[in-house]
């Protein structure tokens, strides 16, 4: 019976690893879709990720981390009105009845096709830091990682 009252805390412990683990990853990413839409002339070139024109993409770029049940759910996202079609590209009549042929410029997908690899590592192992040095990443190992990613 005593093993019983262990489970519930077990439980938690592992949802509470998991919910941190996987905000550091969102964090993470979320700060690389920031960084990979660039400053430069608009517009940029199809298949890379949008120059900045107003600022206003760059500045929705949110992060959410959800618990439900048995699962712990990440998501980087925007709410800016133009993200999907700039993510995603559009063909046909706009809001104002113009022929529009926008190409796909994504920030999204590719910040996660990216780092795949230091995604699996933080999952792998919570601990890990990944450090930013001149702009490359390099992998190390940090004892207290509070909000850090």
């Amino acid at each position: 019976m005593a093993d019983v009252w262990f489970v519930p805390d077990i439980l938690a412990n592992v949802s509470g690893t998991m919910e941190a683990t996987m905000e550091r990853i969102v964090q993470f990413l979320q700060s690389e879709v920031v960084r990979s839409i660039s400053e430069g002339q608009p517009p940029s070139r199809p298949g890379k990720p949008p120059h900045v024109d107003t600022g206003e993409l760059k500045g929705t770029i949110k992060k959410d981390v959800v618990v439900d049940k048995a699962k712990v759910i990440g998501r980087v996202g925007s709410d800016f009105p133009g993200a999907p079609r700039l993510e995603l590209g559009f063909v046909g009549k706009d809001a104002k009845g113009r022929n529009v042929q926008q190409l796909p410029r994504p920030f999204l997908r590719p910040a996660i096709y990216k780092h795949k690899a230091e995604i699996r590592e933080i999952l792998r192992n919570p601990s890990l830091r990944l450090k930013v040095k001149a702009g490359r990443r390099t992998k190390g190992r940090v004892r207290n990682v509070r909000g850090r990613i």
